[in-house]
C-alpha cells in the first residue's frame, strides 16, 4: 500500500510548491519538463513504497532531490535570460539577471529544505490519528457511529501517547530530511558561479565560456552529488544483504562512476553516459536476481510445507494457527495431513523442472549458504536437520508421520527450538546502518525495537554444503 500522505507531504510538499511556482510563471522548456518528470517520479515512489526507509533510499539512489533542484534553478535562470532578450540585448543587465536568478535558486533551495524540516517537526501524531479515523468512518464499508469514532480515536491516541514515551521521534523526519536533502554541495557550486560572475570586468559571454571551461556548470548540475548516492546504495545493500547480486550491482555502479569520472578532466562523468552504463548494469544483474529470488521462495515454501505438515499431527495443532480458526479445527488438521504431501510432491517436481534442483540440492545451493551466513533463515539448524532426516522421508502421499516423529515434533514446538535464535541479527545490522547515517539511537527513537526471538535452539555452527554431499 502507498505511504501515508501525511508522511510524504512534509517532503514532497516543498517540491510541489516549486513546481507550482514555475507553472504560475508560465515557464516552459526542457528544464521545466525534466523538473516535472523528477517530481512525478518522487510521487510515483511514494505510491509504490509502504516503508519510509525504502522510499527515502530509492529517492537518494536516483538522486531525485538534487536533479529536481538543478533543473528548477536552470528554469529560473533561463527565464531571466529570455526576459531580458525580449527587452533587448544588454550584456551587463543580462549578466546581472542571470546572477540574480542563481542567487534566488540558492534562497529557494534553502527555504524549501527548511520548510520541509519545519513541517515534519510540527507533525502532530494525534491529529494524524484523528484524521485517519475520520477518513475510515467516511469511506469504510462498515458504518461507524459518532460514539464509535470518538471511542476509537481516544483509544488510538492513548496508545499513541504510550508509544511516544518510548519513541519520542515517531513521525518526525527532520533529521532524515536534513541528511537526505543535502543541498550544500549544489548551493556551493551555484555560489562559485555567482562569484565568477561578480568578478570585476566580467561579461556574460566570458562568464559562460569560463564556467564551461572550468566545469562549474557541471558541478551546478548536481552531478557532484551522484557519487554520494552510489556510495550510499552500496552501503545500504551491504547492510540489507538481500543477495550477493544486489551488493555486486551497487559496487559495480559505484566503480563505473569513478571510472567515468577519472576519464573526464573535471572529474565529473557525462550524465548520459553514466545513465547508459547504469542501464547496462541493471540488465546484467536482472536475470540473476530474479532466479535467486525464485529459488529462495521455492525452497522456503518446501521447508514450510514440511514444518506445517508435521505440526498438523501434534496434539496442539487444533488450538494454534492456522487450524484453530477453522469451523472444525480437528478436521482441518486431518485435511492438512492428507493433502500436504501431494502439494509438496508437486512443488518438488516444479523445482526440478525449472531449476534442475532436488530436495537435497537445497542445502548445497549458494542461496541456502547465503541465508545461513547472513542469519536470514527463519528456522534453527536443529529444526532443519529434523525436517531433512525425519520428516521429508515420511512426507509422501498416502503416508502418515510416525508416532516417534510426532513426539519429536511436539518436543521441538514445546521447547521453542524451531526458530533461528539469531534471526534478529539482520535487523540489528540495519539499525546500526541507520544510526550511523542519521545519528546514534535515531532508529529506536522512531520505530519499535525488534521483538526478541523466542528460541532455545543453538546458533548455526556448521556448513550445510558438507551435509550428505
Amino acid at each position: 500500500m502507498p505511504l501515508d500522505p501525511m508522511m510524504t507531504d512534509a517532503i514532497l510538499g516543498t517540491f510541489k510548491n516549486m513546481v507550482q511556482e514555475i507553472k504560475d510563471k508560465n515557464l516552459t522548456g526542457e528544464d521545466v519538463d525534466k523538473m516535472n518528470g523528477y517530481y512525478d517520479r518522487m510521487v510515483e515512489l511514494s505510491q509504490i513504497h509502504s516503508d519510509m526507509n525504502a522510499f527515502n533510499g530509492q529517492i537518494m539512489q536516483e538522486n531525485l532531490y538534487m536533479l529536481f533542484s538543478d533543473h528548477y534553478g536552470r528554469a529560473l535562470s533561463q527565464a531571466a535570460v529570455q526576459q531580458q532578450e525580449e527587452k533587448g540585448y544588454d550584456d551587463a543587465t543580462l549578466l546581472k539577471q542571470t546572477l540574480d536568478a542563481l542567487r534566488n535558486a540558492i534562497v529557494q533551495l534553502e527555504k524549501g529544505k527548511q520548510d520541509a524540516i519545519d513541517a515534519t517537526r510540527n507533525f502532530d501524531t494525534n491529529k494524524a490519528i484523528a484524521d485517519g479515523v475520520d477518513f475510515a468512518a467516511r469511506n469504510g464499508s462498515v458504518p461507524m457511529s459518532k460514539k464509535d469514532v470518538k471511542r476509537i480515536k481516544e483509544q488510538a491516541q492513548k496508545e499513541n501517547q504510550t508509544d511516544l514515551a518510548t519513541m519520542p521521534n515517531m513521525g518526525n523526519n527532520d533529521v532524515e530530511i536534513d541528511v537526505l536533502i543535502n543541498i550544500e554541495p549544489i548551493t556551493s557550486a551555484i555560489q562559485n558561479l555567482i562569484n565568477l560572475g561578480e568578478q570585476e570586468g566580467m561579461t556574460l559571454p566570458r562568464f559562460l565560456r569560463i564556467q564551461i571551461e572550468k566545469g562549474l556548470d557541471r558541478a551546478a548540475e548536481g552531478m557532484i552529488l551522484v557519487r554520494d548516492a552510489y556510495e550510499e546504495d552500496y552501503a545500504f545493500q551491504k547492510s540489507y544483504t538481500l543477495s550477493p547480486y544486489h551488493i555486486q550491482k551497487a559496487k559495480e555502479k559505484l566503480d563505473t562512476y569513478d571510472l567515468l569520472a577519472s576519464q573526464n578532466k573535471f572529474n565529473i562523468p557525462n550524465n548520459d553516459e553514466l545513465n547508459f552504463c547504469d542501464e547496462k548494469i541493471d540488465y546484467k544483474y536482472e536475470r540473476d536476481i530474479i532466479i535467486w529470488d525464485e529459488i529462495v521462495d521455492r525452497w522456503e515454501q518446501i521447508l514450510d510445507d514440511l514444518a506445517h505438515w508435521s505440526l498438523a499431527y501434534t496434539s496442539v495443532a487444533p488450538y494454534i494457527d492456522p487450524w484453530k480458526g477453522a469451523q472444525n479445527p480437528k478436521q482441518a488438521t486431518i485435511e492438512t495431513q492428507k493433502i500436504q504431501p501431494g502439494i509438496l510432491k508437486e512443488r518438488l517436481r516444479l523445482f526440478k523442472k525449472y531449476f534442475d534442483l532436488d530436495f537435497m540440492d537445497i542445502f548445497k545451493h549458494p542461496t541456502f549458504k547465503w541465508k545461513v551466513e547472513n542469519h536470514t533463515i527463519g528456522y534453527s539448524q536443529e529444526f532443519i536437520l529434523f525436517l531433512i532426516d525425519v520428516v521429508y522421508p515420511q512426507c509422501q502421499p498416502f503416508n502418515d508421520l510416525s508416532p516417534e516423529a510426532i513426539q519429536q515434533r511436539l518436543d521441538l514446538y514445546n521447547d521453542s527450538r524451531e526458530a533461528n535464535p539469531e534471526a534478529n541479527k539482520p535487523m540489528e545490522k540495519f539499525i546500526a546502518y541507520y544510526d550511523n547515517k542519521f545519528g546514534a539511537g535515531r532508529y529506536l527513537s522512531k520505530y519499535p525495537a525488534p521483538s526478541p526471538i523466542m528460541s532455545n535452539a543453538q546458533p548455526w555452527e556448521w556448513d550445510f554444503f558438507k551435509y550428505k554431499s
